[in-house]
């Protein structure tokens, strides 16, 4: 990233305002966990953290079980981006930001999501479930399956399983 040539002075308790253009495009919002790393003697950097993408390996477990176990595809997300993906094609979605559908969802509650198109190298799934991971009250990210068959209670037991045991690993 392009250094902006920003200057701001330090408070008499050590705080440094964040323009609010960047907090805007980094879509930083009051609350927004930040993690603080010293490079050097003279420098800092700021990083927006994400505690879903720092357990994207654990991730990656849970989406291959998932895949396994319930003949569905199975992507995990941080609040942007995918971080683990089982049963689509990684080139098509690893790392890509996450689309509208979670978006549009909002809230906390898991969503069923039926004849939507979600495309694997001419693959189509028919029923997207959505399952929030929430943790003291945030929305950190969520577990989404993807099948041509219909949703059932099954399935939703086992993401509400899956997303409460990541969220205790959050907090």
């Amino acid at each position: 990233m392009k250094s902006m040539g920003i200057v701001r002075k330090l408070d008499e308790l050590g705080r440094v305002v964040i323009p609010k253009e960047m907090r805007k495009t980094m879509r930083l919002t009051e609350g927004s966990n930040i993690e603080i790393t010293a490079v050097s003697d003279s420098e800092i950097t700021l990083k927006k953290y994400s505690p879903v993408f720092n357990i994207a390996d654990l991730g990656g477990k849970i989406a291959d079980s998932i895949d396994e176990n319930l003949s569905a595809g199975c992507i995990v997300t941080d609040n942007e981006i995918i971080v683990a993906l089982k049963g689509i094609k990684k080139e098509c979605l690893y790392k890509k930001p996450v689309n509208s559908i979670l978006d549009a969802i909002g809230g906390h509650q898991a969503v069923v999501l039926k004849n939507i198109a979600v495309t694997d190298g001419g693959e189509k799934f028919a029923n997207v479930l959505v399952q929030p991971i929430v943790s003291m009250g945030h929305t950190y990210g969520s577990i989404i399956i993807a099948k041509p068959q219909d949703v059932d209670e099954k399935d939703r037991a086992v993401l509400k399983v899956v997303s409460g045991y990541i969220a205790r690993l959050i907090e």
